[in-house]
Order: C-alpha cells, then sequence, then structure tokens
C-alpha cells in the first residue's frame, strides 16, 4: 500500500510539474498571430518581340502587365499578365509573330507551428482564331509554380485552322507548407502565323489575344494556417492535470 500511495504521489507531481513547465510556452507559441505576406511587389521580364511579314502581309505583338502591388498580406494584388500575337497574310506574303512575359513574387509564411493550406489559382481568358485555310496557327502556352510546389499549367493551347476558340479556364493547385519564404514564377506566352495563300484577293489572319479587355493570365496565392489548439482548450488541459493532481495527492493523505 505504501509502495502504491509512493507511485500515484509521484505521478501527481510529473503531471503538475509538466504542466507549470509547458503551459506557459504552449500558450505563447499560440499566441503569435500568423502572418502570409508579400515581400515585395510583382517583377516581370517581357519576351522579345518576334515579328516577320512579306510583300502583302502585316504582324505585331503586344505584351504588359498589370498592378504590380506592394509589401502587403495575401491574397492581395494577383498576378496579371497580358500578352497578344495576330498575323495577316496577302496573297504573296507569309506573316508570324509571336512574344509573351515572365514574372514573379516572393512571399513568406510565418507564425503557424503546424504548417500551412497553400492554393495557387491560375485563370486564362482569352481568343484564338485561325481565320483561313492557308496553314494558319493561334496559339498560347500559361504556367505558374511555387517553390518546391504546388503547380498549375495549362499546357500549349492551339487553335485548328478555319476555327476560333474563346478560353475561359481556371486551374487550382494545392501544397501544404511549413513556415519560410517562397517564390511563384508564371509565364505566358503567345504567338501566330500564316502562310500566303497564292491566290489574288484571298487574306487570312492568325490571333492570338490575351490582352483585350477582359483577356489574360491571372495568377493568385492565398495560404491558411493550418489548425492548432486553441489557448482556451490549452489552458483546460492544464486546470484539469493539476485538478488531477490535487486529488490524488488528498487521497494519498486521507
Amino acid at each position: 500500500m505504501k509502495f502504491w500511495r509512493l507511485r500515484m504521489l509521484g505521478l501527481a507531481a510529473a503531471l503538475v510539474a509538466a504542466t507549470v513547465v509547458f503551459m506557459p510556452a504552449l500558450v505563447a507559441a499560440d499566441a503569435i498571430d500568423p502572418t502570409a505576406r508579400w515581400l515585395a511587389p510583382w517583377s516581370f521580364t517581357p519576351n522579345s518581340l518576334s515579328i516577320d511579314h512579306g510583300f502583302g502581309a502585316d504582324a505585331s505583338a503586344f505584351r504588359s502587365f498589370g498592378d504590380l502591388g506592394d509589401a502587403e498580406n495575401l491574397p492581395d494584388t494577383a498576378a496579371s499578365a497580358f500578352s497578344r500575337a495576330s498575323a495577316s497574310s496577302g496573297t504573296f506574303g507569309d506573316a508570324s509573330a509571336s512574344t509573351g512575359l515572365s514574372f514573379s513574387r516572393s512571399f513568406q509564411l510565418s507564425g503557424s507551428p503546424d504548417g500551412w493550406d497553400v492554393k495557387l489559382s491560375g485563370r486564362l481568358v482569352g481568343l484564338l482564331l485561325a481565320a483561313s485555310s492557308s496553314s494558319p496557327s493561334a496559339s498560347v502556352t500559361a504556367s505558374a509554380m511555387i517553390t518546391g510546389g504546388p503547380a498549375i499549367n495549362f499546357g500549349t493551347i492551339t487553335v485548328a485552322p478555319d476555327r476560333q476558340l474563346m478560353l475561359d479556364r481556371d486551374m487550382v493547385g494545392s501544397a501544404v507548407k511549413s513556415d519560410g519564404t517562397y517564390t511563384v514564377q508564371g509565364s505566358l506566352t503567345t504567338s501566330a502565323s500564316i502562310q500566303a495563300s497564292g491566290l489574288f484577293s484571298s487574306s487570312g489572319s492568325a490571333i492570338a489575344d490575351f490582352a483585350a479587355p477582359g483577356n489574360g493570365f491571372f495568377v493568385g496565392v492565398d495560404a491558411t494556417p493550418r489548425a492548432v489548439p486553441e489557448p482556451s482548450i490549452l489552458i483546460l488541459l492544464g486546470t484539469g492535470l493539476v485538478g488531477i493532481g490535487g486529488a490524488a495527492r488528498r487521497k494519498l493523505w486521507t
């Protein structure tokens, strides 16, 4: 009986000691506000303008980027990339055009010991047109990724001759990330080409337009801290441990 009492007393003392030692640290850790923050504005690099056309043909290319944002919390200021390439042929002249841009931005996750649910979302909106049977081609390529994942990849989308394709596609990637600094990178490329018809009074056009109002490649990042115990739960747990220890001690000395 005496041995049993000593064991119970030791257990009660251990529970109380654990509560006293670890409870402040647990509450303090949980009290830190998780923060997901962009470290700087978006940066972007335009691709070169590749434009070529023969006699009687024409070609053009254009690219730009939207609001750059600032050092702000996620998910503020998504990436907005714009690009357009067009080519029109005549009787004797071929034409081609291509351009695009790449972009990136870094962000920091902090204050979530259990990690973060990170979501990378992309929307691709635009027009692909190949209005000729004279070997027209219009295409768009778009993708984005975060360091170590997730990634989204629309691949290269091409329209068939004598066809028009209106695009409005969404894609989402997700991953669990720990506290740290990460970079999101993306790119958008458009191209168009067409051959001369070889026929008088005959022309055609190829257009990849992801720069008209409402069109573009839009990329956003959001991060949500994973669930951790609330401070109130930890306090209740500690109170319960102290109570158990006190009850066991009273039982021993009665």
